[in-house]
């Protein structure tokens, strides 16, 4: 159970061990932003962890979601525009392509596919890799589209690798008081 003050963080090196369960390689694929320290500094980490031509990255995009006039309950934090219009920032990065692309071009040096995703896009892969009698093992954070569920062999509740995968942190203090 997370007590106040604590957070729950994803462990490179646990992920990479866990993940070692399915294959000897693992690719990582991860959207970084390069005016972002700790973006950058996630990159170097998992570089160290995964080995540099298995973390493969390229930049997010932030996309402005404008905001409805009257909708004052936005839980994300709120900018301003020029024209002192309201917009969230949604950040993203698609790899859908490039795991792909990756999938097929390493089809004979893999038995099990293993994604963590819960993207819908990945039904036409799973099916192609089960046509060329690969397993697929799909890690979902939350809910996944009756297709996807079906295009794998074995679908796994990311709450139930949590204890595996990930650990607990202090967050930082950030009232600026000290106690």
């Amino acid at each position: 159970m997370i007590q106040k003050g604590e957070k729950i963080k994803i462990d490179l090196e646990k992920l990479k061990s866990f993940a070692n369960i399915f294959s000897k390689r693992v690719r990582t694929y991860y959207g970084e932003d390069p005016k972002n320290y700790k973006s950058l500094n996630f990159t170097y980490t998992s570089r160290k962890i995964f080995g540099k031509k298995d973390v493969i990255t390229k930049d997010l995009q932030k996309i402005k979601h404008y905001l409805d006039p009257e909708d004052e309950n936005a839980q994300k934090i709120i900018h301003i525009d020029g024209n002192n219009k309201k917009y969230i920032e949604i950040r993203k990065c698609n790899f859908d392509v490039e795991i792909s692309v990756d999938a097929i071009k390493m089809i004979k040096h893999y038995d099990t596919f293993c994604i963590f995703s819960g993207d819908a896009d990945f039904v036409y892969l799973n099916k192609f890799l089960r046509k060329k009698n690969k397993k697929v093992i799909i890690i979902k954070g939350g809910f996944i589209t009756v297709p996807l569920r079906a295009s794998a062999n074995l679908v796994i509740n990311a709450q139930k690798i949590k204890k595996y995968i990930a650990k607990i942190e202090q967050r930082p203090d950030k009232s600026g008081l000290c106690g």
